[in-house]
């Protein structure tokens, strides 16, 4: 298992339920933090020309892969049957890599991922809305207003800042966003019932008052004071020394690739002072405007909210304001949708570990997953041959490329995108072209295979990409499945330390070590006969 950890957390090995699941397996469990995330800095954050170059998200999936080569071939020396987790940001890198990669991983535990960019994200707010009550809406609509009134008097202004440890260089709009971020920090993560109470509980607190004690209770302190919401801060170098650990790692690509703009609309619940104009004018403070989000680029490469890749399962939770952004619907056996639906069901929950309170609904979703990575981790790998005939072939043979191309596409749409093409082979005196190919069968779809092989002779109705490059060629005779046959698989080391041989490796360092006591302790009983010997000369 590999985990990719993005953000802050001081920890080597998949912890929350991955761990579990992984340990319960046997499995081998690696955690990989993206660059300039957390403590992988290869740059200083300052330079804006490295961050252009180093931080996106095509680097990020060449680190992945990077990784897993040097366990393969430098640490293990074996190949291995990956399942790449990740949530958030990190659960869209492992969707991606599955779709750029797909035979590198078996299986993609993809947790709340945002596979959609998006530029003016409205339905963040309008989410975060619907999930709480009209009563704490109206509290939250009252605190905006008085805010408001404070601010356009200097007077009332400072003393507000002063109150609540608000840096003074804060802009309006800045802590504006802040107070939108608290309300929606505690619905994404399951807490709405604890803010809402503590903003409409009514005490002898006045309303503003409320409401920051319960960013506080909630937060800490340091909350009003992140330099994330000042764009003051964000684009002085000299206040560098407060971007670490503020998330700016996400704002870089929230201002170059993905945008996840969470503005406001009219009756929404964040105000309409957060619009389009005030997050591309923070990105171009801080990073010039050279750097923009193509969204729509960026999603015509990845898929959007129809990625390229298949043996994933996309979790998510009901009440995460973040859903929008990700799949939400099964778009077949290959990749599993699992929505936990509850009122208190947020943003990631089923990488938590696992409490008894937890929700019936989260239970499930973690049942359900176990399940269909089981699937697909003890997938078996499977070569087939199929033999293609017609007048095509001398035509084909000159644009065997694009012609290779259209059938692993038409390959990876019928069966998934673990199969692979291994051999090309033409014969132009029979006019035959042979593909070999291999993928991972499981229970969930070898019925399916077994039923096409069964009908696929003399029927070629799923080569619906070579159809189109053979028409290109000008080539109007159909091409034949003439053959389609199961072979021997070529016997390849893919597998995991299995239970026995993790025993060996522990036995082997048990009986290192012990070599290694022994040998200290005969080395300090010498050294103390030496220095006796050394005395009694001494005294003679």
């Amino acid at each position: 298992m590999l985990y990719i950890r993005i953000g802050s957390g001081d920890f080597t090995s998949p912890r929350g339920y991955p761990g579990i699941y992984g340990h319960k397996r046997n499995m081998l469990l690696f955690t990989l933090e993206g660059r300039y995330y957390g403590k992988s800095l290869p740059f200083p954050l300052t330079e804006t020309e490295k961050l252009k170059k180093y931080l996106n998200v095509d680097i990020a999936l060449e680190d992945i892969r990077g990784f897993q080569k040097f366990v393969e071939e430098k640490l293990l020396q074996k190949k291995l049957r990956w399942l790449i987790v990740g949530g958030s940001y990190a659960g869209a890198l492992a969707v991606w890599f599955k779709a750029k990669y797909p035979t590198a991983a078996l299986a993609v535990w993809s947790s709340s991922a945002v596979v959609e960019a998006q530029f003016d994200f409205y339905g963040f707010d309008g989410r975060v809305k619907s999930a709480i009550s009209p009563e704490c809406v109206r509290e939250i609509y009252a605190v905006q207003s008085l805010f408001s009134e404070l601010w356009e008097n200097e007077t009332a202004r400072v003393s507000f800042l002063n109150r609540f440890n608000i840096p003074h260089y804060f802009d309006k709009s800045g802590i504006l966003y802040m107070m939108a971020d608290a309300v929606a920090g505690a619905v994404q993560y399951g807490k709405k019932w604890k803010m809402c109470d503590l903003i409409t509980q009514k005490n002898d607190m006045d309303i503003m008052g409320r409401f920051f004690n319960m960013i506080n209770l909630i937060y800490g302190q340091s909350f009003t004071t992140s330099c994330i919401y000042s764009t003051e801060c964000l684009s002085n170098s000299t206040m560098s020394n407060q971007w670490v650990g503020t998330g700016y790692a996400w704002f870089y690509q929230s201002c170059s690739e993905l945008a996840f703009f969470q503005v406001g609309y009219y009756n929404g619940l964040r105000s309409l002072e957060l619009n389009t104009e005030y997050f591309v004018n923070q990105c171009r403070s801080a990073f010039g405007d050279s750097v923009f989000p193509d969204v729509f680029r960026f999603n015509a490469k990845w898929g959007g909210k129809y990625p390229n890749a298949s043996n994933v399962v996309a979790t998510h939770g009901s009440s995460d304001p973040w859903i929008d952004s990700g799949v939400t619907t099964t778009s077949g056996p290959g990749y599993r949708v699992l929505i936990a639906n509850c009122a208190d069901c947020g943003r990631s929950g089923d990488l938590a570990t696992p409490r008894p309170t937890d929700s019936e609904a989260l239970q499930l979703q973690r049942d359900e997953l176990a399940l269909l990575l089981d699937n697909w981790m003890t997938s078996e790998r499977v070569s087939y041959t199929f033999v293609l005939g017609g007048s095509f072939i001398s035509r084909a043979l000159l644009e065997k490329e694009k012609l290779m191309k259209a059938i692993q596409s038409d390959l990876h749409d019928f069966f998934d995108h673990s199969a692979e093409i291994h051999a090309f082979e033409f014969d132009l005196t029979s006019e035959k072209l042979t593909i070999t190919f291999f993928f991972y069968a499981n229970r969930m779809n070898k019925e399916h295979i077994s039923s096409f092989s069964r009908n696929i002779r003399k029927n070629s109705s799923f080569l619906l990409a070579t159809k189109k490059t053979l028409s290109h060629f000008r080539v109007e005779d159909e091409a034949l499945v003439i053959a389609f046959e199961q072979i021997p698989t070529p016997i390849i080391d893919e597998n995991p330390m299995n239970e026995n041989e993790v025993i060996y490796l522990l036995l082997y360092m048990g009986f290192f070590l012990l070599f290694l006591i022994s040998f200290a302790v005969i080395a300090c009983k010498y050294r103390i006969q030496k220095n006796k010997n050394k005395q009694a000369i001494f005294i003679s």
